[in-house]
């Protein structure tokens, strides 16, 4: 069992070797392009990956080992943003390699396993704040950031959102502008709640069969307890992809979700390692 458990965290961490396992299970994943980090100024690799780009239309681009969103671009569909994705990814890790995936359309949900049941499903969203025709993006975000559920790091409810990270992400024009009244805007595309994310409960609507797909992933990646993230277009359907393995996922989004029914899954874990000691 000690030797599954460490095999399941490496492979979980490894990004390149979690989508060959779950490919050779013939378990749905996007399209990936796997660039080495070595390989980055190769000139034949650089135009395998414009002929990617072409056929995949919309791309990601992240680290084999990110966490936390760490090195992550989204919705690239052109050659100069994608090399700006790449050195990004580059700079935002030490050693990794670099993925290209093909963007998958649909919402994602992360999928909690616990020694085979999901035990519950959650939507994370982007951090956001809506326009009120006074305030600009920057005192949005600070009063946002002003809720007492907000804290830096993890050690709250949900994460204070970065004014950086937006600046980089949106630019300084539109972090000063003010935005309409009602007029909602996304301040980042990654939806983890260490980047100021929020998250619904959907645990109760999730479909069977999505819920078999991750109870199967986290076992063929030897996980005993994993998040898996799925993309999907209907939550309640059977079809959807698998982008993400995590052997050590976070519980805020379930224990404490901005809308729908809090899951205590701590509780859940705690009870389950206490029945396997006994």
């Amino acid at each position: 069992m000690f030797v599954a458990k460490v095999v399941g965290q490496y492979v979980a961490i490894d990004k390149v070797a979690t989508y060959d396992i779950l490919e050779r299970a013939s378990l749905p994943v996007p399209q990936t392009f796997v660039l080495q980090r070595a390989s980055f100024d190769d000139k034949i690799e650089r135009d395998a990956l414009r002929n990617f780009l072409v056929n995949n239309k919309r791309v990601i681009v992240k680290p084999s080992n990110t966490d936390h969103g760490d090195g992550v671009s989204i919705g690239i569909t052109s050659w100069e943003q994608l090399h700006a994705a790449l050195e990004y990814a580059l700079t935002n890790s030490y050693d990794a390699d670099i993925l290209v995936q093909q963007q998958v359309i649909g919402d994602e949900y992360r999928f909690l396993v616990l020694r085979g049941r999901v035990i519950a499903v959650a939507n994370r969203q982007p951090p956001f704040v809506i326009g009120d025709g006074v305030k600009s993006v920057r005192e949005l975000i600070e009063v946002k950031n002003s809720n007492p559920l907000r804290g830096d790091g993890h050690i709250s409810p949900l994460t204070k959102i970065s004014i950086d990270e937006v600046a980089h992400f949106l630019g300084d024009e539109k972090l000063n502008s003010v935005l309409a009244q009602d007029e909602k805007i996304e301040l980042l595309k990654t939806s983890n709640l260490s980047r100021g994310g929020e998250a619904v409960d959907f645990t109760d609507i999730a479909s069977s069969p999505l819920k078999d797909m991750a109870v199967y992933a986290a076992r063929e990646c030897l996980l005993g307890i994993a998040g898996v993230d799925i993309i999907t277009t209907d939550i309640s359907g059977d079809q959807g992809f698998i982008i993400e393995v995590n052997a050590s996922p976070g519980l805020r989004m379930h224990q404490f979700p901005s809308i729908g029914k809090p899951r205590d899954v701590a509780a859940m874990i705690f009870d389950e390692l206490e029945r396997l000691g006994s």
